[in-house]
């Protein structure tokens, strides 16, 4: 007993060895890269290194030594306005999908434009609030909206163009609310969600789509795969 004991204060003790030896340094860049200091929504990491934020105005990216704001006004020919970033995601080297509070956009980072994909579907996207963007081991794109989860696949070797696979929404499964707030993929390749209301999967074993979901109380949740 005593030796299990032992071993049991010694865990946590050496959790904390550990967690020291990182030397983790938390500092406020704001004010230095005069960043705004409302709201960071979503962060990733490309291909080429580069960080990417998605912020309440709009695109950055940081190269480690300097922050550049993108936005669609800064296509003078597209007439987007300024944008919400909800989620990122790197389709393919040198192009990123963006997810905004009104629609869903590809970022050449070569170019560094924006352009509107186009998509063969019973919904506009311009009208679609996108909160999270995940690409399955197949390449299907899971969107998670306010309109429930959309899945989305890249119509042969075109750039923007895409068709509708399939909606998932509470008309054609026991979703108990279509606000879908993260989708993210796990290492083992399985699909998770998260909804206002429930946490749940799709089976990729299963030649069908089918979801599998948990009721679960939550005031506010996140899904976090590592």
């Amino acid at each position: 007993m005593k030796k299990q004991i032992t071993l049991l204060l010694m865990i946590p003790l050496l959790a904390c060895i550990n967690v020291l030896a990182f030397n983790i340094i938390i500092d406020d860049i704001n004010e230095q890269y005069e960043l705004p200091r409302n709201r960071v929504n979503c962060v990733i990491q490309d291909s080429n290194g580069f960080l990417w934020f998605g912020m309440v105005n709009g695109l950055y990216k940081f190269d480690l030594n300097s922050f550049t704001e993108f936005n669609p006004d800064y296509n003078l020919q597209s007439g987007y306005r300024n944008l919400d970033v909800k989620s990122i995601v790197e389709i393919s080297p040198g192009r990123l999908m963006i997810g905004v509070n009104k629609g869903l956009y590809i970022f050449d980072t070569e170019k560094e434009t924006f352009d509107t994909i186009k998509c063969h579907a019973p919904l506009l996207f311009s009208d679609q609030h996108i909160q999270s963007i995940c690409v399955a081991e197949n390449r299907d794109i899971w969107i998670g909206s306010e309109n429930g989860i959309i899945i989305i696949r890249e119509k042969g070797n075109t750039v923007l163009e895409y068709e509708m696979i399939k909606i998932f929404d509470t008309h054609n499964t026991s979703l108990s609310s279509n606000e879908i707030l993260e989708i993210k993929l796990s290492p083992a390749g399985t699909v998770w969600f998260l909804s206002s209301g429930e946490i749940g999967y799709y089976n990729k074993t299963i030649k069908h789509y089918t979801l599998t979901q948990y009721t679960m109380p939550m005031h506010r949740s996140y899904l976090i795969m590592i």
